[in-house]
């Protein structure tokens, strides 16, 4: 089925249909599109011309492959997407006006799209309508003349996003896609650290927004891996996002950051800590939290500083056992915290790695207690960090000190393992019972949570979602774009001392654009709470550490 489309004027110029690009990707595009009806182009070649096309749609089915070809003149460019159903395909229109856009290449809307050039000063998006593909032969003449009406005659407004960031909305939204695990075990978590962006967000709408647009957060619920390349997808696409942020979990993070880049987008990491991710030296991604080295780093302090007095010997003849969760995570923490006590003439008794996903401990808890030490180092998620400290309790593993790394230190724990908690070492995420002086912004942070929620936070992560989200809308204000190139470029200049953020951080990225002025904390769980015991200028006046010798 033809249509012929036209602005509605009676306005016509002529010029050649798209030829297509060069290179290798005009020539992956054709192949992609061979066979597929072709679509025809008279387009006027100018910002404030008009003009009309010619459209053919492939016929096929509308549960099968969907193909369509952009729509190119140097002014307007028509770029669809296509989400199939069970029973109707849909098609969304979207138009850049951008005088320097490249021709457009034939594409398949069934693969993952490849990122949108950024656009150009002064140009504008505009989203015109979502129809039913059976009714799309009827209706897209109208959709395109509508939108070359727009764009081509009389569509030179800009937006408010100001600088060329490519992801700016009519509506004056600054989409944010949150990447966590929403569902499964490992949700409470993700909530936690959504939680702690929607304070941050909430501040700065209340303050003029972020670039000039109200900032949304739009949820991306993964819970392993591959569904964080998923919903990664389904959202540059389907939401038209304008970055990413997260995340709970370091495996998630390794690929949704990976398949942002796919599509020009920032990530923005606040949680995730395996430091691989930073290694890779991705061009859109950079972490405003801790990563694994900084808890090795403050574990190997606080154990220096504290356990000596606690077990009665000195490090040197002090033996270790040291467990954790088998991913990127565990590991690269377990990895830097050997090295850091054998560093000191400490004996390793024994490391297990375990998946966190087993139902039953028992074995690792053996391993452990088989090696006798005098101190269990463990690292982990909260669903499995709880269910080693049971099992420990069950079997009598009662070693002279612990130490949980990066969990072990919230109310799901408290409830799960009860009062032989106490004396239980943590080395994790700040809380709140933090010197003014070390985490201005702390106490401010928990009574608007408790206001909003209630309660105090279930996880100490929250507070450091909040701070990296804080650190990323300034970064996007001062970069004045969210293009991952200028946003890097604005926090590789910052070196804002610690304590310039709430959880007593500072701002300072290194050349991998890892923030090095983001430091975990060791605490203690005492009486049923915990206490924040190291580093001195971070803990309380009154803290002392339980069981000291």
């Amino acid at each position: 089925m033809i249509g012929v489309l036209q602005d509605g004027s009676g306005c016509t110029a002529s010029c050649s249909p798209p030829r297509g690009p060069s290179g290798a990707e005009g020539r992956r595009g054709h192949r992609r599109g061979a066979g597929a009806d072709a679509v025809e182009t008279n387009c006027g070649s100018r910002r404030g011309s008009c003009g009309r096309a010619t459209v053919r749609l492939p016929e096929q089915s509308v549960n099968s492959r969907t193909e369509t070809e952009k729509v190119w003149s140097k002014g307007i460019d028509v770029r669809p997407t296509a989400r199939n159903h069970p029973d109707v395909a849909h098609v969304t229109f979207w138009f850049w006006l951008s005088p320097r856009h490249p021709r457009g290449a034939l594409v398949e809307d069934s693969r993952p799209r490849p990122p949108h050039p950024a656009r150009q000063p002064g140009t504008r998006q505009v989203r015109i309508e979502e129809i039913p593909m059976g009714r799309a032969p009827a209706k897209l003449g109208l959709l395109l003349a509508l939108a070359m009406t727009v764009a081509a005659c009389g569509g030179g407004d800009s937006d408010s996003t100001g600088d060329g960031d490519g992801g700016g909305n009519l509506s004056g939204e600054l989409k944010i896609g949150v990447i966590n695990p929403f569902s499964g075990p490992n949700a409470p978590g993700g909530e936690a650290t959504f939680q702690g962006y929607e304070i941050a967000v909430e501040e700065a709408n209340a303050d003029e927004g972020v670039l000039g647009k109200k900032v949304v957060l739009l949820r991306g619920d993964a819970s392993a891996p591959e569904q964080g390349i998923s919903e990664v997808n389904r959202l540059a696409t389907s939401e038209n996002v304008d970055l990413f942020a997260g995340t709970y979990l370091s495996g998630i993070a390794n690929t949704a950051s990976e398949t942002a880049l796919r599509y020009g987008k920032l990530y923005w990491e606040t949680n995730a800590v395996a430091a691989n991710l930073t290694e890779r030296k991705l061009g859109n991604f950079a972490r405003s939290g801790p990563m694994a080295d900084q808890f090795a780093q403050v574990a190997g302090e606080g154990i220096k500083e504290i356990i000596p007095d606690v077990v009665g010997k000195p490090l040197n003849q002090t033996s270790f056992c040291v467990t954790h969760e088998e991913s990127i995570y565990g590991t690269s923490i377990s990895e830097g915290v050997i090295e850091a006590l054998e560093a000191e003439g400490a004996k390793i008794a024994a490391k297990v790695a375990y998946a966190p996903t087993a139902p039953d401990l028992g074995n690792v808890v053996l391993k452990c207690q088989q090696s006798k030490p005098d101190v269990w180092i463990e690292t982990g998620y909260v669903p499995d960090v709880n269910l080693l400290l049971r099992t420990a309790k069950q079997q009598g593993f009662a070693p002279k000190a612990r130490v949980s790394i990066g969990s072990g230190d919230t109310r799901l724990t408290q409830e799960a393992v009860g009062a032989d908690l106490d004396g239980t070492f943590v080395v994790g995420y700040p809380h709140f019972d933090l010197q003014d002086e070390y985490a201005p912004g702390a106490a401010e942070f928990l009574e608007k949570y408790k206001a909003k929620h209630g309660s105090e936070p279930t996880f100490p992560q929250t507070m450091s979602a909040y701070t990296g989200m804080k650190m990323l809308l300034d970064a996007l204000n001062e970069a004045e774009s969210v293009d991952p190139e200028k946003v890097l470029e604005t926090i590789s200049g910052w070196d804002k001392p610690l304590g310039s953020y709430a959880a007593g951080y500072g701002a300072k990225f290194d050349e991998e654009y890892q923030n090095t002025l983001a430091l975990p904390t060791m605490l203690q769980w005492q009486s049923g709470k915990v206490v924040t015991i190291y580093p001195e200028e971070a803990k309380l006046p009154d803290a002392k550490v339980l069981g000291s010798k």
